[in-house]
């Protein structure tokens, strides 16, 4: 997961491109708005406003792709774009208009909120939302989450599809360009007790896999 501010769209487009190759086409691309001020800080980056970061967001996800369309040799398929956010005005239109995935993070209650939000966007632009894969962060076990998710409005589910098969969601270091299996394993390991990542293994289905959290530390 990459917050945009920390690199130029066209330059991101042509890292993301260098690792889909080097990993022989498993990259998800992950991309947010940032938050993290302490990162602008220490990077020597204007921190900006929410709304200023936003807008760099929506002006940057239309120039990777141009980007990629432009590249030789081009990637290796079509780059999945995953975008993280919840805001519902800003990030979860510029998801329904870009995005492959979209990550969430929030209570059962909040994620099928969001998901009908992001489904009204993608009615308004006329897309289908089935074709945004749905990737969350939410406490709790697979077995308490999995049937609360397939039973909100908005999931989209059916019995059948919660036996969809288990994934783990991409990696969300700060400055990361994407997810492989490493660095997913790597996000496990850094996660903390008792979170859940949801990734459904199609549009239509949640699923979900518990991530250790790491060992406790030892006293003094």
């Amino acid at each position: 997961m990459s917050c945009n501010s920390y690199r130029n769209p066209e330059l991101l487009a042509d890292m993301a491109r260098t690792v889909d190759h080097i990993s022989d086409g498993r990259l998800v691309l992950g991309i947010g708005a940032g938050w993290a001020q302490r990162d602008y800080d220490a990077y020597g980056y204007p921190f900006g406003t929410a709304g200023s970061r936003l807008a760099d967001l929506a002006d940057a996800l239309p120039r990777i792709r141009s980007r990629w369309a432009q590249l030789n040799p081009a990637p290796t398929r079509e780059i999945p774009v995953l975008v993280g956010g919840g805001g519902e005005r800003k990030t979860l239109r510029y998801t329904a208009e870009h995005a492959t995935i979209w990550h969430g993070i929030g209570t059962t209650e909040v994620l099928a909120h969001k998901t009908k939000v992001l489904d009204a966007h993608c009615a308004d632009i006329g897309r289908d939302p089935a074709e945004i894969e749905r990737s969350a962060k939410v406490e709790g076990t697979p077995e308490e989450l999995g049937e609360e998710l397939c039973s909100r409005p908005g999931s989209r589910s059916s019995p059948s599809a919660r036996r969809a098969r288990t994934t783990t969601s991409g990696c969300s270091r700060p400055g990361s360009t994407g997810a492989t299996p490493a660095t997913r394993r790597d996000a496990r390991r850094a996660s903390g007790p008792g979170v859940a990542a949801v990734r459904p293994a199609c549009p239509e289905r949640w699923t979900g896999r518990m991530m250790p959290g790491p060992a406790e530390p030892r006293s003094a």
